[in-house]
């Protein structure tokens, strides 16, 4: 991460033989969405120094909880391969045992990158 922007208490990179882990630690199960996503992208890019300039609204629905965590941080990984958007902040809105809808600010990558990204984002609720 940027020096400028230090990793979040709550944040932690966890060594991975075949590819990238976090593990996150929230006070509620909202704030565990919000960050798990802000954790998954910030192994992508400098999250905390991303700008947002567009909002895109997310609606899922799974069997469980733990489902539904992956289904978020799936849709969120999706739509930055498909429509190349740089996730920053995260906002859950509706939260139940299947249901999640959210608002996440994002901005169309290009030359967003861990070593130089043009971003305005600040960890969520620390």
């Amino acid at each position: 991460m940027n020096a400028e922007h230090e990793t979040p208490e709550w944040l932690k990179f966890v060594d991975h033989t075949a590819d990238a882990g976090i593990a996150v630690e929230a006070p509620d199960l909202v704030r565990l969405f919000e960050r798990a996503a802000w954790g998954m992208f910030s192994v992508i890019t400098d999250v905390a120094a991303a700008r947002s300039t567009e909002t895109s609204r997310i609606s899922i629905d799974a069997l469980d909880r733990v489902a539904l965590l992956v289904r978020w941080l799936s849709e969120l990984n999706y739509r930055h391969v498909t429509e190349h958007r740089i996730f920053s902040k995260f906002d859950v809105l509706t939260l139940s045992e299947q249901h999640l809808e959210a608002g996440a600010d994002a901005k169309r990558h290009g030359q967003h990158r861990r070593d130089g990204c043009a971003c305005d984002a600040s960890p969520p609720d620390e």
